[in-house]
């Protein structure tokens, strides 16, 4: 619905039609090569070229080819008095400070019959506390010209602030309200849950999400990631708020959590002021449920599921292992080296043999869990072919592994998020109290290039042989009806 809505704006404002969309697909479908040659000629013009270059060579001497300002600013790690962690990155380029509350939660920490409950009582914080009510919670910070952020994800609660220097404390202090004294108003829960059943049947009407969630549940089998952060729509519609109260109560504790600040501060400064704002957090332990390794259980398989769409979609899924194990990094750059347009995937699936819509691959590594996906969207007409194809492409790789062109493209890849994930303080506060929370310490990103240049063509081709192939695949095929 959201897309058509904006088709149908989009085409009025543009042509003052309500079938612009429509148009625009038969004007495409007419071209002729003469027709892309000769509007070439007529605006690729050599005498109309404007370039623009960004770089650290252009920009300033001051940043480094190895990482940017934001990554080399000093980073403070802090024990306070009652228990919480707190990370502290001085980075005064800017005047602007990210403020990031992290607490475990999630999926793990949810059951069959709660799944979800992370995110509808994460949206119930923003429902009033005992001194704010919720148009005030909304207005607070964006009348000055930040912004507030509370949600959820499969591992924890993220509550986040933006701000101007010297609005920091007071999104402290908005944050540590909505912590420690949250209403959660029961005349707003009907209207929360509402909107996250909308999202959940949404997902219901894409083909490739059916696939994923369809391969997921299988891979994980009788284990929490079975679930999604989303829950069920039966789950989501039995949930009352005395589930909301019992998550909040079990999460939000000392040390469950992550407080970071990254920008123009001064980290005893900080401290004196989180200290001040969460001094009455509660005292509690970490969720023993995310320190878990789940051992693989499911068997592969095939499944067929049909929705009505008119294109097929194949995912062929492998269980692998979670964030925590060295292996993930191999992974991620065989995610990277099967997943733009220049992977093997692409080339041949779609360019040579025309068979997909879109085709790549998606590696999933949640704490003591992980899975790989590879995916193809294709004509019905087509699909025992892509399958084949995509198939055969996948056991090449367990038997071959990459080639040394391939890693050395997924490198630069990799390379290329890993340096736009550090540019800006939101980032890197969502980095550093992720990174700490989940165990593997605050400067993992900083250990990440050496880790990944050490990946040799010999372990990928290991790791390719330990959890692909043939054998151990979870199919999913998404039809027509």
């Amino acid at each position: 619905m959201k897309g058509q809505a904006g088709s149908i704006g989009n085409g009025w404002l543009l042509s003052g039609s309500l079938d612009y969309q429509g148009q625009f697909l038969a004007a495409i479908s007419a071209l002729t090569p003469e027709a892309i040659r000769d509007a070439a000629r007529r605006y690729l013009l050599p005498e109309a070229v404007s370039t623009v270059l960004v770089g650290p060579e252009v920009e300033t001497a001051n940043v480094s080819a190895n990482g940017t300002d934001s990554a080399r600013a000093e980073i403070h790690h802090l024990k306070l008095k009652n228990g919480l962690t707190l990370l502290v990155g001085e980075n005064p380029r800017l005047p602007l400070v990210s403020v990031r509350a992290n607490f475990l939660a999630g999926v793990p920490a949810e059951t069959d019959l709660t799944a979800g409950v992370t995110q509808i009582s994460a949206h119930m914080l923003l429902k009033g506390t005992k001194k704010r009510a919720a148009a005030h919670i909304a207005s607070e910070l964006e009348n000055r010209g930040g912004q507030l952020a509370c949600n959820a994800d499969a591992h924890r609660y993220i509550l986040g602030a933006d701000v101007m220097r010297g609005d920091e404390t007071d999104a402290l202090d908005l944050i540590a309200d909505l912590i420690l004294n949250p209403t959660l108003p029961q005349a707003s829960l009907a209207d929360v849950k509402k909107r996250q059943i909308a999202n959940i049947l949404e997902e219901q009407e894409d083909p490739l999400t059916v696939a994923m969630r369809k391969a997921r549940r299988e891979i994980f089998a009788g284990q929490p990631f079975h679930r999604t952060a989303l829950g069920t729509e039966q789950t989501i519609t039995n949930l009352k708020l005395g589930d909301c109260r019992d998550m909040l109560r079990v999460s939000l504790t000392t040390h469950n959590g992550v407080i970071s600040v990254f920008g123009d501060v001064k980290a005893a400064e900080i401290k004196k002021e989180v200290e001040k704002a969460f001094a009455k957090l509660p005292k509690g332990p970490r969720h023993s449920t995310h320190s878990r390794t789940y051992h693989a259980s499911a068997k592969p398989g095939a499944w067929t599921e049909h929705l009505d769409k008119e294109q097929a979609v194949i995912v062929v899924g492998f269980r692998t292992v979670g964030l925590e194990d060295r292996d993930v990094h191999a992974l991620n750059l065989i995610d990277e080296a099967c997943s733009d347009m220049g992977s093997r995937l692409f080339n041949r699936i779609r360019e040579e043999l025309g068979l997909a819509y879109y085709v790549g691959a998606q590696n999933f590594a949640a704490m003591g869990a992980g899975a790989f996906y590879f995916y193809v969207g294709t004509d019905p007409k087509k699909v025992k072919l892509a399958e084949k194809e995509l198939m055969a492409q996948v056991n090449d790789l367990a038997a071959n592994g990459l080639q040394t062109e391939e890693i050395d493209r997924a490198r630069v890849t990799w390379r290329s998020s890993w340096l736009r994930a550090q540019q800006g303080n939101p980032g890197m506060a969502d980095t550093l109290a992720w990174n700490e929370l989940n165990g593997l310490g605050w400067d993992h990103f900083q250990k990440l290039p050496g880790i990944m240049a050490d990946i040799s063509s010999k372990e990928i081709q290991r790791i390719a042989a330990k959890y692909f192939g043939e054998k151990k695949a979870f199919i999913v095929r998404v039809l027509p009806k």
